[in-house]
């Protein structure tokens, strides 16, 4: 009985180890298993940073309208109120208005304005107002621009201050501005719409 045990137990385990070596031989080798296929990556050209400023500084565009009379114009935002308060605020500094006193509670700006800050090509839209500002035209003078909001949009119009309300302009310099009045009103309403409309930096 023993010799029929060992020789039995030998062959158990030599059918055992010829079983594993097949089956490692069939999983190692994968030459014929199929490859998923090298999908390549196109690299997303990097946008230049000019073109990227030129894109946060092409202004509102169609959001904001030039409307009103030829002698009356005002400038129609199409945002809300407070936001085109920004608007207006950033559009006076880059034209180097002055600003001597703002509530925007009121939603009202007093500025100091000379229409020889205006670039002369811009006053070509009002060809016929030139006797509006043909003379004394540079002299700068107060104005109140006010803003409205009106269901879709916010409505911005400007107006001469009087030499009697001269109280906001509080030195020599200033008050000279009232030696001849001359309302350039209509050029300190364009050069605002100018600016929001191309110039203004929009994040």
């Amino acid at each position: 009985m023993k010799p029929v045990s060992f020789t039995f137990i030998f062959l158990l385990l030599t059918l055992t180890a010829c079983s594993q070596g097949i089956q490692q031989t069939r999983y190692q080798d994968t030459t014929a298993l199929e490859l998923p296929p090298v999908i390549a990556r196109v690299a997303k050209p990097r946008q230049p940073e000019a073109d990227k400023a030129d894109k946060r500084s092409q202004g509102l565009g169609e959001s904001v309208q030039l409307a009103g009379a030829e002698e009356r114009p005002v400038i129609k935002i199409k945002k809300l109120f407070y936001r085109s308060w920004n608007l207006v605020e950033q559009a006076l500094k880059l034209n180097d208005i002055t600003v001597k006193d703002k509530n925007r509670d009121l939603g009202v700006f007093y500025v100091l304005f000379a229409a020889e800050d205006e670039d002369s090509g811009e006053a070509a839209f009002f060809e016929n107002m030139t006797s509006l500002f043909s003379n004394a035209a540079s002299r700068k003078a107060a104005y109140q621009l006010t803003l409205v909001w009106h269901e879709s949009d916010t409505e911005v119009a400007a107006k001469l201050v009087k030499q009697e309300n001269d109280g906001l302009l509080d030195d020599d310099e200033d008050n000279e501005a009232f030696a001849e009045e001359v309302d350039n009103s209509v050029l300190l309403i364009q050069s605002l719409y100018e600016t929001m409309k191309h110039d203004l930096n929009i994040h």
